[in-house]
């Protein structure tokens, strides 16, 4: 730790490079996921009498019990604080992640490892958020915020890349990988700040009693939710990408690798411009992704040419690298008490993991409603939604000369 600024009347510690350092190997450790994926078709190979849905599953559990653990990161962090809490994250995802190398007797044995894997998967992504709006404030956490979704993707890429060749070799080896975390999660324990927690106003026997969820505002909950819904809509282009390349005849399976792979390479890259980005853009930031989302994939529901599609994909990606920093900016920052804000990014992580999974089911719910059909069906009731959304964003920003209130010490940068 180095000097002192304030945030209204706390002391704000400034840390060191190490503990920025150890922030954003949280979510290299959360990345991981990825590793699983290539390992799949071996896996099946090794269990023929498996289901292909319950093969699935490996990939598919964690992102389900991340949105269980993820909700109760704020309040382990009350409890035990952030230091202790990244102890189990580590120890979690590296059980999880490893033990199926070695314990492997049945696809349940497997699923057990995973479910381990994760409640740690769920744990990092949300202490990383939180560890980050609780340690920096301003363009420092902006960088940081952008930073860790932009190195995360391009983990995501390294590791698939890795798993890969792998998995040619033994389905087993692709989960030995998972010993990276052991390097990751000691700069973790060397490094990790703990900030000091806000604790919450005493009360006295004149004070109205508060609801628990008066802390968190509720300007909070409208922008969580619908950011959850949100997510939904800008995470179509991932669910449908395979089929629409495939079965509009522009590529072979092949070609989705590649396609997904440009559109990591963009999100890592939208994910580290992330706050010269948004000190351009300034209020219009969202405006900005909104409109371009909506275009994007417009012109996605109206090529046949991979290459056009791979630059989509591109841009997609780059949009996907930036919305994220930003929604996870505003989520911290909107929290009406500081002493509630793990609570909410905790929630906040939770309703993104819900808002990725309801995707599939709402976008085609909503190509049932407008009659759409075709490979594209789930995109053409997606992108006019982004695109009315950022027009009704760029009106409300123009009537808006300056924000209704000065902005917290917090958020100036």
């Amino acid at each position: 730790m180095e000097n002192q600024s304030t945030l209204g009347n706390q002391p704000v510690q400034k840390y060191s490079l190490g503990a920025k350092i150890a922030a954003v190997a949280l979510i290299v450790i959360q990345f991981t996921q990825a590793l699983a994926s290539p390992a799949l078709a071996s896996i099946q190979a090794a269990f023929p009498n498996v289901d292909t849905t319950i093969i699935q599953q490996i990939i598919a559990l964690p992102t389900m019990l991340m949105v269980f653990s993820s909700m109760f990161c704020g309040r382990l962090i009350a409890a035990i604080g952030y230091r202790k809490t990244s102890y189990i994250a580590i120890v979690l995802s590296l059980v999880g992640g490893f033990m199926p190398a070695i314990i492997h007797s049945s696809i349940w044995v497997i699923l057990f490892w995973r479910a381990i894997f994760g409640l740690g998967y769920g744990l990092t992504f949300a202490l990383c958020v939180a560890v980050i709006g609780a340690a920096w404030v301003g363009q420092e956490q902006r960088i940081l915020m952008g930073a860790k979704t932009g190195i995360g993707a391009l983990c995501a890429m390294g590791y698939s890349t890795i798993s890969g060749y792998l998995a040619q070799m033994s389905w087993e080896y692709v989960f030995y990988a998972y010993l990276i975390i052991i390097p990751l999660g000691l700069i973790i324990v060397a490094w990790l700040p703990e900030p000091p927690r806000p604790q919450p106003k005493k009360k006295t026997a004149t004070d109205v009693p508060e609801s628990k969820l008066a802390g968190f505002g509720s300007f909070y909950f409208m922008f969580v939710i619908l950011a959850c819904i949100s997510v939904a809509f800008t995470a179509a282009f991932m669910n449908n990408s395979a089929m629409i390349v495939v079965g509009t005849g522009m590529g072979e399976p092949k070609n989705v690798g590649f396609v997904m792979t440009i559109f990591s390479l963009g999100m890592g890259l939208g994910g580290l411009s992330y706050a010269i980005v948004k000190k351009i853009m300034k209020r219009f930031m969202l405006t900005y992704l909104f409109l371009v989302f909506g275009i994007n994939m417009w012109i996605m529901c109206t090529t046949d040419s991979l290459a056009v599609f791979t630059i989509n994909a591109f841009i997609h990606g780059f949009l996907f690298g930036g919305i994220n920093p930003e929604y996870e900016f505003i989520a911290i920052n909107s929290v009406k008490s500081r002493s509630r804000m793990e609570d909410g990014v905790a929630i906040y992580v939770a309703l993104q993991g819900i808002g990725q999974f309801i995707g599939p089911f709402l976008c085609a719910g909503l190509a049932v409603l407008f009659g759409l059909t075709g490979v594209y069906y789930q995109l053409n009731a997606t992108w006019p939604i982004l695109l009315a959304s950022g027009i009704v964003l760029l009106i409300i920003g123009i009537m808006k000369k300056r924000d209704p209130a000065a902005p917290r010490p917090d958020q100036v940068d």
